[in-house]
């Protein structure tokens, strides 16, 4: 069977309820996979997106750090 997504009506008025059956589970199963696989991704770019601006803010607070001249009170 190649795999499309269709209406409901198609399913439950052409494929005889044994296939639809199988083809709605399988249809379900990638689904669920997909959105696994998506949630991962999105779960790994907050996480990457959360390291860079740390980085980005020790960078920044070295910066500043360095260039201290003592005239005026630190920034904070």
């Amino acid at each position: 069977i190649e795999w499309r997504l269709f209406s409901h009506k198609f399913y439950t008025s052409v494929l005889p309820s044994a296939e639809q059956r199988q083809v709605l589970a399988a249809d379900e199963r990638m689904r669920e996979f997909h959105e696994e696989k998506r949630n991962e991704f999105e779960s790994f770019a907050e996480e990457e997106h959360d390291e860079q601006d740390e980085r980005s803010r020790e960078s920044g607070e070295q910066w500043r750090e360095f260039h201290y001249d003592g005239m005026n009170p630190p920034y904070e």
